[in-house]
């Protein structure tokens, strides 16, 4: 194995990182391909390999999206050792639950006709827990208040603010440059801060549902109900999860 990248992968994030760990944890085994989760079901993980196709395959431990993986023989995987993972409480109240592995910057959206400070400041302590950078996406900035972005930066120092609007396409070059040359990227924040649409513009297509925030409360619809992982054209790696 070398530290180039190979096929497919250079688009998932492939560096001379990953190809290192992949090499100490295939051992040279001949039935070895290097791949990377893009999705989790039940029984496994979905992962993409270096010629371009998708594999299910069963595991006894727990992948999660963004995991780096060795595939045996095609019929299990092991995770190489992670740099960072995004973590929660599981939802079944028992131990943890990963949101997204390897990631390099945690995207704390934030919807600026109803930010929560509060839930910033948490979110944030949570991107730096991970072991990736956090950094602030204020998106429908057209519709923030005066000084709104200014006041963030304030307050969150250390932590790079970017004022967005998929629809006028404000900010978005921005952040297409963080994801540049192959990083990885998983939003993070409440249903209903454009997280997928601000996904498909930087990916030039419609592949995750959106819909319309509620008039009452201008929440959304949970339209997003799993993670995934998609390679963005010209650079980078970006990861979508539910509110």
């Amino acid at each position: 194995m070398t530290d180039d990248p190979i096929g497919a992968l250079a688009a998932l994030g492939w560096s001379p990182r990953v190809a290192a760990l992949y090499a100490d944890a295939a051992g040279g085994r001949p039935d070895a391909l290097p791949g990377r989760v893009v999705r989790v079901e039940r029984v496994g993980g979905v992962v993409a390999l270096a010629d371009g196709t998708e594999r299910l395959v069963p595991s006894t431990t727990a992948p999660a999206v963004g995991d780096w993986v060795v595939v045996l023989a095609g019929a299990s995987l092991e995770g190489l050792e992670r740099w960072s993972a995004l973590v929660r409480a599981d939802p079944t109240g028992v131990g943890e639950q990963v949101l997204a592995a390897d990631v390099d910057l945690v995207a704390v959206t934030v919807p600026a006709d109803r930010a929560s400070l509060a839930r910033v400041e948490r979110e944030v302590a949570v991107g730096w827990e991970s072991g990736a950078r956090p950094i602030v996406v204020l998106t429908k900035a057209d519709l923030a208040p005066e000084g709104m972005v200014d006041g963030l930066r304030d307050r969150l120092v250390g932590v790079d603010v970017l004022a967005t609007s998929a629809t006028a396409g404000v900010g978005v070059d921005d952040l297409r440059a963080e994801l540049r040359p192959n990083r990885t990227l998983v939003f993070l924040g409440p249903s209903g801060a454009g997280k997928s649409t601000l996904a498909n513009v930087l990916i030039g297509a419609d592949v995750l549902a959106v819909a319309a925030v509620r008039d009452g409360d201008h929440r959304g619809r949970h339209t997003t109900t799993s993670r995934q992982l998609l390679a963005v054209p010209g650079g980078g790696v970006l990861i979508d999860t539910p509110g």
